[in-house]
């Protein structure tokens, strides 16, 4: 689809033509590794655009993807990561490990996290209790189906497929290490509110041990989801126009 970008600036109007293309999970996409689930995005963006120089972008686990595609594909000119990096799902999953001693509480956090991209005001002490609380972890994706099916009524069955889809996500995030340097300008769209594992990822998310290229922060309002909604995400779109005005 065909989007114009606008932005004002000292009485200037700066006008913007791009072809935008959302990358979805689907069905087809490789469950095996990172790597993997990036050739296969980099052969269907090689069909519908065969030639760079290419604007690539990713948010949070699609961060991830994104850095890969980046070492990947030649003729990057800009890479674009919402609050993401190839470390930022890793550092906080290798800390649910070492924060919760047993398997039962991991798998109850993890499933609380998939729970709250839909329903972002849950009770948390109470959901993570009821989840751990079950005998296994089929128990726990069936109750975790059926608070969400309530909300998006697409089926428990599917809504469990999503589930394991979203586990193994960050499987493969954890396990992922870049093989190479960022050589394109990378800009990290970071939020302003820091999570409990911030220390330990960095204001930059990792990016400067990987980014050979230049590497931008751009701090933008909200926590991981808030920046992307009301005043925060309107700001981040107006960061983005300026950085891929600037670069064009």
């Amino acid at each position: 689809m065909k989007k114009s970008l606008r932005k004002k600036k000292d009485d200037i109007i700066y006008n913007q033509s791009l072809t935008v293309f959302g990358i979805q999970s689907t069905n087809d996409v490789p469950n095996t590794s990172i790597e993997d689930i990036a050739a296969y995005y980099i052969k269907k963006i090689v069909e519908i655009q065969p030639t760079g120089p290419y604007l690539i972008g990713g948010y949070s686990f699609g961060a991830c993807i994104a850095v890969e595609i980046a070492l990947q594909l030649p003729s990057i000119a800009q890479l674009l990561l919402l609050d993401g990096s190839h470390s930022y799902v890793a550092t906080h999953t290798k800390q649910y490990r070492t924060k919760f001693n047993e398997p039962k509480h991991a798998e109850a956090a993890v499933l609380y996290a998939f729970l709250q991209q839909f329903i972002p005001n849950l009770d948390q002490k109470k959901i993570l209790s009821d989840l751990a609380n079950l005998p296994s972890y089929d128990a726990r994706l069936l109750f975790a189906a059926e608070i969400l099916n309530k909300i998006i009524n697409i089926g428990i069955d599917n809504i469990i497929l999503i589930a394991k889809r979203f586990h193994n996500k960050l499987l493969l995030a954890e396990k992922y290490i870049p093989s190479n340097k960022i050589q394109c300008q990378t800009i990290l769209f970071r939020v302003t509110t820091s999570s409990e594992y911030s220390e330990t990822i960095g204001n930059d998310y990792g990016l400067s041990t990987i980014c050979q290229g230049p590497l931008q922060v751009l701090v933008i309002p909200g926590d991981h989801r808030t920046f992307l909604q009301g005043e925060n995400v309107k700001l981040l779109a107006d960061q983005i126009i300026t950085v891929t005005c600037n670069n064009s």
